[in-house]
């Protein structure tokens, strides 16, 4: 929301050890900005499906958290092979976002399909600050869930 100024609708990724739990996150951004805002304004999405901004207050500041996952295309996994090449110059990583044809976020299995996002970071992981903002986003192809 406008609560972020020139941080508004940016996007970031973060790395953070491989122990460390969404919620854990989640917590401390909503703490960090709850001093920042106050904590009636802040409010986390915990939903990685888009959001319509018409919905939201514009008196609150939103943070948006998904978990996400290094991208590999096909080719680019026979190069990766060893544990650090696949955890090493990383600037590609992927969410996957729940829904149905009619609109809906989740459904029975056979009307259940998955839509893969894209994320390109302005530079690559390991870096040295652990939040790098994404520069591109592209949304995969569609698939149907298993």
């Amino acid at each position: 929301g406008s609560k972020f100024g020139d941080l508004d609708e940016k996007e970031y990724v973060y790395k953070e050890p491989a122990i460390t739990k969404l919620p854990e996150i989640s917590h401390r951004l909503e703490g960090f900005y709850g001093q920042c805002f106050g904590e009636d304004a802040v409010e986390v999405i915990k939903d990685s499906a888009p959001v319509d901004k018409r919905k939201l207050d514009p008196n609150k500041a939103y943070i948006q958290i998904t978990f996400v996952e290094p991208y590999f295309d096909e080719y680019e996994m026979k190069d990766r092979v060893t544990y650090f090449e696949k955890n090493f110059n990383l600037r590609y990583f992927m969410y996957t976002t729940p829904f149905t044809l009619d609109g809906r976020p989740r459904g029975d299995l056979s009307e259940q399909h998955k839509r893969k996002t894209i994320l390109t970071t302005m530079h690559a992981f390991p870096y040295i600050k652990t939040r790098i903002s994404v520069i591109q986003k592209q949304e995969g192809p569609l698939e149907v869930a298993q």
